[in-house]
């Protein structure tokens, strides 16, 4: 049993040896990745920026924070707290400037019920570049149906 042990060690020792060994770069496509690197780095900073990146990320952090939410009022709560604490900074930046326009929307459209209801039997699916893309969306949709379907049978 000692020498398969051993064995098994010594051979995890041989591959650490190499994966930790430094390796030569070439000159040409060290400049490559340093390049390659500014490219992204640059689209970063534009779709950090973006205004549907930011809302959509602020809606992504809502939705983690209303899951458990069990009735309307609830859910209003966290959305009312949210609007109170953005709109008492004193000098919001121009994402919280976004955070609360979109906090704002979701109160009028979902808590004040000026928006619309999305419809049963459709998914949040979209079209990029010929491919099928799908969301799960601010809810599992079929477990809200069969939670419908239970109650009603």
């Amino acid at each position: 049993m000692k020498t398969k042990s051993t064995r098994k060690k010594r051979i995890l020792a041989n591959f650490m040896k190499e994966v930790n060994k430094p390796q030569e770069i070439n000159p040409k496509m060290e400049s490559v990745c340093l390049r390659i690197h500014q490219v992204y780095s640059d689209l970063i900073k534009k779709y950090l920026a973006d205004p549907v990146v930011i809302q959509y990320n602020y809606l992504e952090n809502l939705k983690a924070r209303t899951k458990k939410c069990a009735t309307p009022e609830e859910f209003e709560s966290v959305v009312r707290a949210d609007i109170e604490i953005m709109t008492h900074i004193e000098q919001r930046t121009a994402i919280e400037d976004m955070e609360l326009e979109m906090a704002q929307k979701v109160y009028a459209d979902v808590v004040e019920e000026k928006g619309l209801e999305f419809e049963y039997g459709h998914d949040l699916s979209f079209k990029y570049d010929n491919q099928d893309i799908k969301y799960l969306g601010f809810f599992d949709l079929d477990e809200i149906k069969k939670e419908k379907e239970a109650k009603e049978s």
